[in-house]
């Protein structure tokens, strides 16, 4: 499955009634709720804030919200949208004024449908990428040359100087035993990557 970079949003007007759409990726399940209320605060005097959202690798961490529509005619066609393209990591959020025309049932399932795929028109979708976190302990000797090698090959995360420099690097999992190899053909055979963290990301 895949997630989207950055959030991505749309506004449509359909029969005098106005649809803003916003996609966002989200890193944990707790920023769904976060999510729904923040755009609740941005848009207090709107008469619906609906919600779909997908989580974990899978996207088997399914929710919606009609937040007052008919049921069925905006959380799960939100929902819908989100799992047809294959996404996963992402919360969709629209938020209706209403123009003073019903639209009928399906017109609201075709509306924020519309409005949701209309958003992600926009996005740049991503792939799971499975990362490690490691650390790394240098005498001040060795920490010059390693930290040339560790800018060239991985993200450094932190760097903290004792009696030893400590480096906290970011990289992905594929590449991990190379890096431990360059590490110790680096300094000798006197540093070794240690594993900390394995983690997936969306990139």
């Amino acid at each position: 499955m895949q997630s989207i970079k950055t959030t991505v949003s749309t506004e449509i007007v359909i029969k005098k009634s106005r649809f803003i759409g916003v996609v966002e990726p989200i890193r944990k399940e707790e920023d769904i709720a976060i999510l729904h209320q923040k755009y609740k605060d941005k848009y207090p005097d709107a008469n619906h804030h609906c919600l779909a959202a997908v989580y974990d690798k899978m996207g088997s961490i399914q929710r919606f919200d009609d937040d007052g529509e008919p049921s069925q005619t905006a959380g799960m066609p939100m929902l819908n949208v989100l799992q047809k393209q294959g996404l996963t990591n992402v919360c969709a959020v629209v938020i209706r004024y209403f123009g003073g025309i019903k639209l009928g049932a399906g017109g609201l399932v075709r509306a924020y449908s519309k409005t949701v795929g209309d958003a992600l028109l926009n996005a740049k979708k991503t792939v799971r990428t499975p990362l490690i976190k490691s650390s790394i302990t240098a005498s001040y000797a060795d920490a010059a040359k390693l930290e040339r090698l560790l800018e060239n090959t991985v993200t450094i995360l932190d760097k903290v100087y004792k009696d030893t420099v400590t480096f906290t690097i970011e990289l992905e999992a594929s590449t991990f035993d190379n890096l431990k190899h360059s590490v110790q053909e680096t300094t000798a055979g006197r540093c070794e990557a240690t594993l900390l963290e394995e983690y997936e990301t969306y990139r």
